[in-house]
């Protein structure tokens, strides 16, 4: 079906370069003669073809009809790149070409297989022979099986051809392929550092909501004010919480609107002060100046992430922050007293170190003198 498709879309350009020849060198005559003259025009339609197969659209339908009739995987879509025009263009040089010579021989043999199979039975002239009836035209049947399986042959080549034509013609490109693994990379990046982003602030959020909602059922009669305000910060830290998967989803590309912006070390004062309103004493020495966008976000999640980790392994013990920028690198330094629990290295380290790495920096974590004490290090000026 896609090789006959092929010589039907050849017939146009066919009969156009007939006409043209035709009117200049006059009709051809004799078989030989005929014959040389399709094979000439044949070969006038190739150019025709080529620049056909230059228009952006042709590569789209090209891709469909092949998808459909051959069976095979190929990008169904315009051609946007020189490159693509021209691998377009030789296929559809091959396709109307091999589909052309397929065509003419399904048309034109059949007609000889009756008749090398009625020899023996009705005389035919071959050209200036005459070919008589009986056993000395026995050979015509035999002949004429040997015909069809040529065409059978002819044609499921040729079907073979083009189906390999189609995966390196219309199939993507080098350029397509490199350009598939990075986006495939990027939306990887995406969703480990949404993995990240969501494990540190929906954890913060219910480290938050968990001591507070406690330290307010436990003063609830005996000072409701107080109470009031820890549930007030649950309300708060819930709604951080809810804007943090909207930004997540939105990233996803599951819901369509404008992504609510990235908290940075611009929030800074917020999360101390939430940390504070959860009970949790945080000594805080914050010493910027302006650092990259991206610095300024992964350290935030960094402080948030620590401090989660504080009010969650160290109750209400005090907490000392020191974050400071010098001439070429920011410096974190968050320490809090040890429960006596031991640590194990879980995903909210694992997300601080592969954060700091990713920028080029480097962390330690770990127990110090009875004290849990993280310690960053990122670089500003790109070496």
């Amino acid at each position: 079906m896609h090789l006959l498709l092929g010589g039907a879309l050849l017939m146009p350009y066919f009969l156009l370069a007939q006409v043209v020849i035709e009117a200049a060198v006059g009709p051809a005559t004799g078989a030989a003669g005929s014959l040389a003259a399709q094979l000439v025009m044949l070969l006038c339609t190739v150019p025709l073809v080529a620049v056909t197969g230059l228009a952006g659209p042709v590569r789209l339908l090209a891709g469909v009809a092949a998808r459909e009739l051959l069976g095979v995987t190929v990008s169904a879509a315009p051609a946007r790149t020189a490159v693509d025009r021209l691998r377009t263009g030789a296929w559809c040089v091959a396709h109307l070409t091999l589909g052309g010579v397929v065509s003419a021989l399904t048309l034109t043999l059949p007609p000889l297989m009756v008749l090398l199979v009625t020899l023996p039975w009705h005389g035919h002239r071959l050209g200036t022979t005459v070919v008589p009836t009986g056993w000395s035209a026995a050979w015509g049947p035999p002949a004429a099986v040997a015909v069809l399986a040529g065409l059978v042959a002819v044609a499921a080549g040729a079907g073979a051809l083009l189906t390999r034509l189609a995966a390196a013609l219309l199939g993507p490109s080098a350029a397509d392929r490199l350009a598939g693994l990075r986006r495939q990379v990027r939306e990887q990046a995406i969703r480990t550092r949404l993995a990240r982003d969501l494990h540190d602030s929906l954890g913060h959020a219910l480290s938050v909501i968990s001591v507070q909602a406690g330290a307010g059922e436990r003063r609830l009669d005996a000072d409701p004010a107080f109470a009031r305000a820890a549930f007030v910060a649950v309300q708060d830290a819930a709604r951080t919480a809810s804007e943090e998967l909207d930004r997540a989803i939105g990233l996803l590309g599951t819901e369509v609107g404008a992504e609510p912006r990235e908290p940075d070390l611009g929030d800074l004062d917020g999360l101390v002060r939430a940390v504070r309103d959860a009970g949790v004493d945080v000594d805080s020495r914050v010493e910027l100046r302006p650092v990259p966008d991206e610095v300024s976000r992964e350290m935030y999640r960094l402080v948030q992430e620590g401090l989660t980790n504080a009010v969650r392994h160290g109750g209400r013990a005090p907490v000392r922050l020191r974050l400071r920028v010098d001439a070429d690198d920011l410096w974190v330094d968050l320490v809090n007293r040890l429960d006596g629990t031991p640590r194990r290295p879980g995903r909210g380290l694992r997300g601080m170190t592969e954060r700091v790495a990713a920028l080029g920096g480097d962390l330690t974590a770990g127990p110090d003198d009875g004290e849990w004490r993280i310690r960053a290090r990122v670089p500003l000026v790109t070496p």
